[in-house]
């Protein structure tokens, strides 16, 4: 019966990336040339590419964007500018 089990937790985890989890948190990158923002899936902990998007492009958990406007920003270390030598 463990076969059965285990297929049931599998079925649960499968499940369970399609209820909507919401994004909280953004990763920010300040101190590049432009100013980069990318939302961080609830799942995975990954940046996304792109905001308000159905399905993390990386996990698949659905995500829901309610509230999105008050995520907590994660700030980054720097970023190196790039050098230019002239030779």
């Amino acid at each position: 019966m463990r076969h059965d089990q285990d297929s049931d937790e599998q079925e649960a985890e499968a499940r369970s990336y399609r209820v909507p989890m919401r994004v909280t948190a953004v990763r920010s990158y300040p101190e590049c040339p432009q100013l980069f923002t990318y939302p961080i899936c609830p799942r995975c902990g990954k940046t996304m590419d792109r905001e308000y998007q159905s399905y993390c492009d990386r996990c698949g958990q659905a995500l829901d964007w309610k509230g999105f406007s008050k995520a907590v920003i994660f700030s980054t270390a720097r970023c190196k500018k790039p050098t230019h030598e002239n030779k």
